[in-house]
C-alpha cells in the first residue's frame, strides 16, 4: 500500500462521523475522555496528582485515534526557556499550541520537576480534564511560592485560517 491509500484509524467509541477540523476533533476527544483519578501522592504536601506517564497512557491512544500528534518540546523564545505543548492534526496540518515560560534555576532537578509539572498541567488545561486543584502549597496551608521576576507567561494559539 502506498502512504496515501493506507487505512487510517477511525474513532470507535463515539459512534459519530469523524470530524475534519482540529477544533472539532478536540471537542470529540473531550467527549470521549472520562474523568481521571489522581493516581500519585506528593508526600511533602500530602496532595494527589496525575502522574505524567499515567496521563499520557490514557490520552495518547485517544489522540492517535483522531490522528492528533502531541509533542512537548523545550524551546527558546526571546532568550527564555519555554515548554511548548502542541496538538497537530496530521491530516490537515492545523495545530493548537500553548507556551509557558520555565522558571530560571541552575538546579537541574528543580527544572526537571518544573518541566514535568508544566507538561502535566498544560495537558490537563488544553484537554479540559476534570481535576480537583489540590496540588500545591496553598492547598495544605503552606506559604505561597514566591517568584522572582515576572510570572511564567502562557498563551495558546490555533494555527488555522478558518477558525
Amino acid at each position: 500500500m502506498t502512504e496515501s491509500t493506507k487505512p487510517r484509524a477511525k474513532p470507535k467509541s463515539t459512534g459519530v462521523k469523524v470530524p475534519t477540523t482540529l477544533v472539532a476533533k478536540m471537542l470529540e476527544i473531550q467527549r470521549v475522555l472520562e474523568p481521571m483519578t489522581k493516581d500519585s501522592t506528593n508526600p511533602h504536601f500530602k496532595s494527589s496528582y496525575f502522574d505524567i506517564n499515567s496521563l499520557l497512557s490514557v490520552i495518547r491512544p485517544i489522540l492517535n485515534t483522531f490522528n492528533i500528534l502531541l509533542y512537548q518540546p523545550i524551546m527558546e523564545i526571546e532568550g527564555l526557556s519555554v515548554l511548548r505543548t502542541s496538538f497537530v492534526d496530521v491530516e490537515s496540518g492545523e495545530s493548537l499550541v500553548s507556551d509557558i515560560r520555565l522558571p530560571i534555576s541552575d538546579n537541574p532537578q528543580k527544572i526537571g520537576g518544573a518541566i514535568t509539572y508544566y507538561r502535566r498541567y498544560a495537558l490537563q488545561s488544553m484537554l479540559g480534564l476534570e481535576a480537583q486543584d489540590d496540588d500545591g502549597n496553598t492547598a495544605v496551608g503552606g506559604k505561597p511560592i514566591q517568584s522572582i521576576g515576572k510570572a511564567p507567561v502562557s498563551k495558546a494559539v490555533v494555527n488555522n485560517n478558518s477558525f
